[in-house]
């Protein structure tokens, strides 16, 4: 937690979060799990992880994501089917180091040493993965979700002070060069990511103006042949469910009759 305890607030910085030359195909793009934290800010200062809310986002976030690009071509990976690529610790760590510190430049002026996501490259080479993947690019995601409890709500209204930042952060990595070349931030999450709704709401938002654009993107010349076998990607997911009812306004009259059942979603196709 100390760690990333410089990310609660800060002043957005204006640098590129594309890498000029090189735009992401959708089809050729490859999910990898999210990685995140969700916490807690006390009345004291005190941040105390919460890892059962941070296991429900992964799943909700990851069902998300794999929905959002599966829609638009690409495909999505669990960990235990990626553990086995060359390099894939190694790079999981680099993963979550290279998301905190664009997150950390991103915030704050006085951390920035570098002018464009492109700067951050893998040290070895992703080549290998090119075709187990059946992809040329891959997907990186990290959350941050802080929560403020309610002493600390009530102190911070009263007497000013900072707030638990709830920020995320999806980039993509070329594999043929080992670099980030894209990248999307959202600097307050305003949903609850705990749910597939709202995680879908955020994941659209992160996911959905560069699929789109990548659809019409010419694919690179394949990979190499390769001894690996192609790995099998996660199943797809259904569609989102339709939001919440809205609460009743105040004073309103409670429903003697019994529960509101709403209708479900149009089956002409799952939404884009």
């Amino acid at each position: 937690m100390a760690g990333i305890a410089f990310l609660v607030s800060g002043c957005v910085t204006t640098w590129m979060l594309q890498y000029p030359g090189t735009q992401v195909v959708s089809r050729r793009l490859a999910a990898f799990p999210s990685e995140g934290l969700v916490w807690h800010w006390d009345f004291y200062g005190n941040r105390t992880a919460d890892e059962k809310s941070a296991l429900e986002t992964r799943r909700a976030l990851d069902e998300a994501i794999n929905y959002r690009v599966r829609r638009n071509g690409g495909h999505s990976f669990g960990a235990d089917a990626v553990a086995g690529l060359e390099h894939a610790q190694e790079f999981q760590s680099w993963s979550v180091d290279t998301l905190v510190q664009i997150l950390t430049e991103h915030f704050s002026d006085a951390e920035r040493t570098h002018d464009n996501v492109g700067d951050f490259r893998f040290s070895k080479s992703l080549e290998s993965w090119r075709a187990p993947l059946d992809a040329d690019f891959v997907l990186i995601t990290f959350f941050l979700d802080g929560h403020d409890t309610k002493g600390r709500a009530i102190a911070v209204a009263v007497s000013g002070g900072y707030r638990a930042a709830r920020r995320a952060i999806s980039c993509a990595v070329h594999l043929h060069s080992g670099r980030v070349v894209w990248c999307n931030l959202q600097d307050e999450i305003t949903r609850d990511l705990r749910f597939r709704w709202g995680a879908q709401q955020e994941v659209d938002l992160l996911l959905g103006e560069m699929l789109s654009r990548g659809e019409a993107v010419a694919s690179e010349l394949p990979p190499a042949s390769s001894t690996m076998a192609r790995l099998t990607p996660a199943d797809d997911v259904a569609p989102p469910p339709p939001p919440p009812p809205p609460p009743p306004p105040p004073g309103a009259p409670s429903n003697a009759a019994g529960p509101v059942f709403h209708a479900a979603p149009s089956p002409a196709g799952p939404p884009r």
